[in-house]
């Protein structure tokens, strides 16, 4: 019987070939065919490829809202920054205090990191 050592790196070994034959533009039909000469399921290597497309989403959502949070984060701490200074400029003893913009962009890098997991 394998170990779980042996199989992990048999998936991980099925999952960079896979990657690589789609990288050099072979057709998803192509590279199930190719799998399918080292042994492997037709069923299987479709799921494989499937595997690989869901990673490559989750891995451009991951950037997109990475980037969308950091944006909202810092553009609300700035626009807090600048509100104080104009209020304290013109003497008012009050400002406008753009909370939710900075935990709109903090609740969007959290949902950035629960991705990134799911790459992991």
């Amino acid at each position: 019987m394998e170990s779980e050592k042996d199989i992990s790196g048999k998936i991980k070994t099925l999952h960079y070939k896979a990657k690589h034959l789609l990288q050099q533009d072979y057709s998803e039909d192509q590279v199930i065919a190719r799998l399918q000469q080292d042994g492997v399921d037709k069923q299987y290597a479709a799921t494989i490829i499937e595997n690989l497309k869901t990673d490559d989403n989750n891995r451009a959502h991951f950037r997109s809202l990475l980037l969308l949070g950091l944006f909202t984060t810092i553009g609300g701490i700035l626009l807090n920054i600048l509100s104080y200074r104009a209020s304290a400029n013109m003497h008012f003893s009050m400002f406008i205090l753009f909370w939710g913009i900075v935990v709109g962009g903090i609740i969007t890098l959290l949902k950035a990191l629960s991705v990134y997991r799911r790459i992991l």
